[in-house]
């Protein structure tokens, strides 16, 4: 099947800079390391911050560097890259969904990321750190479909955002502009419960806090069951309205689709 050679492609082409894995494990750490000082410091007088302890927190912050680094799109990347060259109207031609290619590709480079990646940091982190298991193991089932809803809403939004290069013809620095809103809104470098309450009501009404807090939350209990199965369905309902938004848009951008040069 084409889109399992593109999930197979883009895993050996990962392991093949081996050297790029390491740094990755190494610089992802040492974020870590200072994510760790900052929280002790949050904490060093205090038991607990609005129901959640320290040790939560630490976990909190490991897991979520772990989930940054599987949460790849590189169809931002990718789209802007073949229609800049003017291959957008080949790959077009062929007898499979581009669309579904790229997703492919995708999923092939968070499956090497997980393995080669999140799972030595995890360690490292159960070595040096004093990481703790979920409140609830009965949850940990809820939170691998939160974290696969959460990545199919990463991937719409950056597909959404990549559509535009259809019309700039290059994307700029406006999938960096998206990564950030995400990293700020999204809860992954401080959960969105510190945030004031009319702020964080205000976010929560937006698909950012499913990606990160969501399966952060549930794993450390911060988010009970109940409260955890109807934010999945919320996150259910976001990936069928940005799924909705990204097939439109791409009907839209073939129509536009213009090849410059030679």
């Amino acid at each position: 099947m084409a889109y399992l050679y593109k999930l197979k492609l883009q895993v050996q082409v990962y392991l093949t800079y081996r050297f790029e894995v390491f740094a990755n494990i190494a610089t992802h750490f040492i974020l870590i390391l200072a994510n760790v000082f900052l929280w002790n410091c949050v904490y060093s007088d205090q038991k607990d911050i609005l129901g959640v302890g320290r040790g939560q927190m630490i976990t909190y912050s490991v897991l979520s560097s772990c989930l940054a680094v599987m949460y790849h799109c590189g169809i931002q990347s990718s789209l802007n890259k073949d229609v800049r060259e003017g291959n957008i109207a080949l790959l077009l031609m062929k007898p499979i969904h581009l669309l579904g290619a790229y997703f492919a590709e995708d999923v092939g480079a968070v499956a090497v990321r997980a393995v080669s990646v999140s799972v030595p940091i995890f360690l490292l982190g159960l070595l040096f750190l004093p990481l703790q298991p979920p409140v609830l193991f009965r949850v940990l089932p809820l939170v691998m479909i939160s974290y696969v809803f959460g990545f199919m809403i990463l991937w719409l939004l950056s597909a959404l955002v990549s559509m535009f290069t259809f019309v700039t013809m290059e994307l700029g620095n406006m999938g960096v502009v998206k990564d950030m809103i995400v990293a700020i809104l999204s809860g992954s470098m401080i959960p969105l419960w510190f945030f004031p309450d009319r702020v964080e009501k205000m976010l929560m009404m937006t698909p950012f806090p499913y990606t990160y807090q969501l399966p952060l939350g549930l794993y450390i209990g911060k988010i009970d069951i109940g409260e955890g199965l109807r934010q999945i369905g919320i996150q259910a309902f976001w990936m069928l309205l940005l799924g909705v938004c990204v097939a439109l848009a791409w009907k839209k951008a073939k129509n536009k689709v213009l090849i410059q040069g030679g």
